[in-house]
């Protein structure tokens, strides 16, 4: 039902919020068509915010000459994203459409996880190559998205394109301490980071040593 209401929502601000952003008359018909939106849709020029950090709502407001970066999580590419998948990328639709509603200029970067144990997994069960099997679920997504009528972002970068520069982060953190390597897998010291698990909350304390989130799942 949610998914369902993030469409419609989606659906809404494209057909009747989002002509602005394509009006050939300029900056006054855009004004126009902003007044006429804000008035169907009751909303004000305004945009709230949750702030994990605070825990509160705040008001968000920054320089509009200046692009507004987004980034968003995209997808891990070894079989077709379902439902709830796409309930997050609809959502970041929203987000954005909004956004350049109000007139930021919105620079978004998804990037594509198209390297990691599932898709390893699915290699070789499948016997197929890593590119192949990466190409075709990541176009699938791309025609599921455009489905859904969600704005593409302007960039996917793929892990894959950016091995050395990962190599060469998880080597700094090693140097400094800050990642340990175990069974050939190279973890983040968490002892290392002060305020690591404010923003979720987490209980230092009570995590287990060497747990993995959805190993018994």
């Amino acid at each position: 039902i949610l998914s369902l209401l993030l469409v419609a929502t989606a659906n809404f601000l494209s057909h009747n919020c989002e002509s602005f952003v394509n009006q050939p008359n300029g900056k006054k018909s855009n004004q126009i068509e902003r007044r006429r939106c804000s008035k169907m849709s009751g909303t004000t020029n305004e945009f709230w915010i949750y702030n994990t950090a605070t825990k509160t709502k705040e008001r968000f407001e920054r320089d509009k000459r200046t692009p507004l970066k987004f980034y968003s999580c995209g997808p891990t590419v070894y079989d077709h994203a379902h439902i709830g998948n796409f309930r997050a990328f609809l959502t970041y639709d929203v987000l954005k459409r909004w956004l350049t509603y109000l007139d930021y200029e919105v620079e978004h970067i998804c990037n594509i996880t198209d390297v990691d144990d599932k898709i390893i997994d699915r290699m070789v069960r499948d016997e197929i190559s890593l590119k192949d099997l990466t190409d075709k679920y990541t176009n699938l997504f791309m025609e599921d998205l455009n489905a859904l009528n969600i704005i593409p972002a302007k960039i996917y970068p793929r892990a894959t394109d950016h091995i050395d520069e990962i190599v060469k982060m998880i080597r700094i953190l090693i140097e400094k301490n800050s990642a340990y390597e175990s069974n050939g897998s190279v973890y983040f010291r968490v002892s290392a980071s002060s305020n690591y698990g404010n923003l979720a909350k987490l209980d230092i304390e009570g995590l287990k040593e060497g747990a993995r989130e959805g190993e018994n799942m």
